[in-house]
Formats: structure tokens, C-alpha cells, sequence
């Protein structure tokens, strides 16, 4: 597995999988285009929520990106 960084995840082709453990754990794994684990970490819920509240902060700003691309 590599550090997953920002340049990384913007960079590659990436799938994540999450999957509710117990006790409010989540098992998150990301795989590049080869279907290889680059990222792997069991957390806490909250830790979730806050990536979760990330990648919707990412769909916001992407909608007024798009549109200013679609505008040029």
C-alpha cells in the first residue's frame, strides 16, 4: 500500500468500499484501476462522517466548476 494523497485520488481511478464492522467501526479500502489495495483502515463512524462530509464539499464545488467550464 502506498500513503494515499490528495494527488493520488485526484490522479488515478479510484473505487472505495465501506463496510459497517460493529461497535460504530467502518472498514474502508480503496483499490486503484488494478484492483489493488492502496488504502486500507478500520475507524470510528465519526471519521466516516467527516470523509463522508469531504466528498460532498468535493460534489459542490464540482457542480460550480462545471459550470464555469460549460460557460467558456
Amino acid at each position: 500500500m502506498d500513503d494515499l494523497t490528495l494527488f493520488n485520488i485526484m490522479a488515478e481511478d479510484l473505487v472505495i468500499y465501506a463496510t459497517y464492522l460493529k461497535d460504530k467501526q467502518i472498514a474502508v479500502t480503496v483499490t486503484n484501476e488494478e484492483d489493488i489495495v492502496v488504502f486500507h483502515e478500520d475507524s470510528h463512524v465519526f471519521a466516516w462522517e467527516s470523509l463522508v462530509y469531504f466528498a460532498k464539499q468535493v460534489i459542490i464545488l464540482d457542480k460550480t466548476i462545471q459550470l464555469a467550464l460549460n460557460e467558456h
